[in-house]
């Protein structure tokens, strides 16, 4: 069963009910009344304000949102040393301008410390888009199943190695090729997506404007990333063996610009919680 951003909204809603109640077991009233939306609030400056006596409303979810991105922070953090980790202590057996990241994996030894990366991310991602949902940031339906296919398929490179280079192509080489692709894919576009959408509240135009150059700017990395991948797959001249043989730098390149959408994505997220 395909998890949408109602699926999402259900879980952190229960956790709400479930963590933030006074001492008498009833939950605390909120000046923000259950409807009320992250673009009313941007739009207005304050929530729908609540009429009904005697009714009980939700929590404030803020101290839910906050969890999230800490647990977002965590996972970008760990990302960060893993990867560093990764190039420090197997530098004497890869070359990072030619060969891929997920060469690592093929390493018996760098092979735990690569899943455990991209594990990591995965987990951040994931909890950034359960804030963004949960903190009604406008999201919208086609960015959110485009930043769930990022998580995907972070989960799914960790899950599957790929292949070593001369080797036949397997199974699972292919679903790591494969769900790289649309990882890399997916995320710039998600964050060009949600930009225009945001650019629409005057509290969030800056935060728009950064988020949409910092996704232009990873399309055409991934681009250029593309281009190498096939020059190595068929080196045909001199200039598609010197491309071939930046594939790693162009891989590396496109996860930094990839790591600084996501960072906007979420900063972006976090100025908006601030005005809800």
């Amino acid at each position: 069963m395909a998890i949408t951003s109602r699926h999402i909204t259900a879980v952190a809603n229960f956790f709400d009910a479930r963590l933030f109640r006074d001492r008498g077991g009833h939950a605390r009233h909120d000046a923000a009344a259950p409807g009320a939306s992250f673009m009313q609030v941007a739009s207005t400056g304050s929530p729908t304000p609540h009429s009904g006596a005697g009714v009980v409303l939700p929590m404030n979810a803020r101290h839910v949102s906050r969890a999230l991105a800490a647990t977002t922070q965590a996972g970008v953090a760990a990302c960060l040393v893993g990867a560093t980790a990764l190039h420090v202590g197997w530098a004497h057996k890869f070359d990072a301008v030619r060969q891929t990241v997920s060469d690592y994996a093929l390493d018996d030894d760098a092979n735990q410390v690569f899943t455990a990366t991209a594990a990591c991310l995965s987990v951040g991602s994931m909890s950034l888009l359960a804030s963004a949902v949960h903190s009604r940031f406008p999201v919208g339906g086609a960015p959110t199943v485009l930043l769930g296919t990022w998580c995907a398929g972070l989960a799914l490179c960790a899950a599957f190695r790929t292949d070593p280079v001369d080797s036949p192509t397997t199974v699972g080489g292919l679903v790591h090729n494969w769900a790289c692709a649309a990882a890399v894919t997916a995320l710039p576009a998600g964050g060009l997506l949600i930009a225009r959408r945001i650019g629409r509240l005057p509290a969030l135009k800056a935060r728009a404007r950064s988020l949409r150059l910092m996704s232009w700017a990873s399309t055409a990395a991934g681009a250029s990333f593309l281009a190498t991948y096939l020059c190595a797959r068929a080196p045909a001249n001199p200039a598609a063996r010197w491309m071939a043989g930046r594939q790693g730098l162009a891989e590396r390149v496109t996860l930094a610009l990839e790591l600084g959408v996501l960072c906007t994505l979420a900063d972006a997220v976090r100025a908006g919680q601030a005005h809800t």
